[in-house]
């Protein structure tokens, strides 16, 4: 079966005139355009492992003060993948007509080209995405992004595999994600900007059941850029609680880690979020008040299933509420948060058909009157039926 998987990337940046930023967003849920929006190119490209047909360049912006630019595909450092959209107006904005090739071992990123603007000019880019296509197998991209992620010397935290790169220490149990289709990972890499430390190993591993998987990938001291896990794998059976762990224990120094991204061979793509802690929408990476900036539009018909929210921290006095909405609609998947309730809840009874087009997103409502409350909501993708063609 061939997968065909919308992924984009959330969070409002804002660009000045004469200042071109790259973006790593295609498997970056969680680190989306203001955090991992740099100069430096090296640190936001995604790493390719297979062929890829990369369509639908997709943008919403929520605000454009005079000339913004344009927006295009990079692959291997240079403008390539024929991917473009010219930023003419605030909303929605799509490239229908172009599409582009990514092969095995190549490098993918975005640029947001602002040096046509002036002085006073500016642009903020909230959600960019692309569809990746692979035409033979079910073959998806798992990440999170966010610059300036740091681990303390001698410390160990833990993250998830796709949505917040927010690192937790002391509770893993808060970032596990429960995968219900089995999978194949593969190709683990991460992304150091920043390692200070003279002496020790820091090293970024999978882990599954709260114990370590196949997977790991290391850097020395002082080592910085990326590093990938190109031999081993893991085997994911459904049921099975999946994130990372990043190991500094060893390390006199801090560590910053970036990013990360692991292949995942599976008909189900999971679709995370970062941190919530109100009433908000999100899909794919920061929530935001506003539906229409938080939402991904589809370009292939897939399934939308397996709702789940990790709750880390819950003093809300009543029940709190996820939905997954499509076409600004609430559907039947949706699941309730029953006042000061923590850890993994699932709807594993409903699913959503989604066409060409659709509009998604997830709402989440903060129950009762008095407390707070923080977790993570995603869901996974499912492709029943052929792609689309390009």
């Amino acid at each position: 079966m061939a997968s065909d998987f919308r992924m984009s990337g959330n969070d409002a940046g804002q660009t000045v005139p004469d200042t071109n930023i790259y973006v790593r967003q295609i498997i970056m849920q969680g680190g989306g355009l203001n955090n991992l929006g740099t100069a430096s190119e090296a640190r936001v490209q995604m790493l390719a492992r297979a062929s890829y047909t990369i369509k639908n360049l997709y943008v919403y912006i929520s605000a454009l003060f005079g000339v913004a630019g344009t927006i295009r595909s990079r692959i291997n450092g240079i403008d390539a993948g024929n991917l473009t959209i010219s930023i003419t107006a605030t909303g929605a904005l799509e490239d229908t007509v172009n599409t582009g090739s990514l092969v095995s071992g190549d490098l993918f990123n975005l640029i947001v080209d602002r040096n046509s603007a002036m002085h006073g000019d500016s642009v903020t880019v909230v959600t960019a995405g692309v569809v990746l296509s692979h035409a033979t197998s079910d073959l998806a991209i798992l990440g999170c992004a966010r610059a300036g992620t740091q681990v303390s010397p001698g410390a160990t935290t833990d993250s998830m595999v796709d949505g917040a790169h927010i690192g937790v220490a002391g509770s893993e149990s808060n970032v596990q994600w429960t995968f219900r289709t089995s999978s194949t990972l593969s190709n683990l890499r991460g992304y150091v900007n920043s390692n200070t430390s003279s002496s020790g190993t820091f090293v970024l591993r999978t882990r599954i059941n709260a114990a370590d998987g196949g997977q790991s990938a290391s850097w020395g001291a002082g080592i910085t850029g990326a590093q990938e896990d190109t031999t081993n794998t893991d085997a994911i059976a459904s049921g099975d609680k999946v994130n990372y762990r990043r190991d500094n224990s060893a390390g006199n120094g801090a560590v910053v880690l970036d990013s990360t991204q692991v292949l995942s061979a599976s008909p189900g793509r999971q679709s995370g979020s970062e941190g919530i802690s109100s009433t908000i929408y999100n899909c794919e990476g920061n929530p935001d008040a506003t539906e229409a900036s938080a939402q991904v539009k589809i370009r292939a018909s897939n399934t939308a299933r397996n709702l789940i929210v990790n709750v880390n921290q819950n003093t809300r006095n009543g029940a709190s509420t996820s939905t997954f909405r499509q076409n600004n609609t609430n559907t039947s998947l949706t699941l309730s948060v029953a006042a000061s309730t923590t850890g993994i809840i699932e709807d594993l009874a409903n699913s959503v058909t989604l066409s060409d087009a659709d509009t998604v997103d997830i709402a989440f409502t903060s129950g009762g009157s008095t407390g707070t409350i923080n977790l993570f909501q995603g869901y996974e993708q499912a492709q029943p039926v052929p792609p689309l063609p390009p």
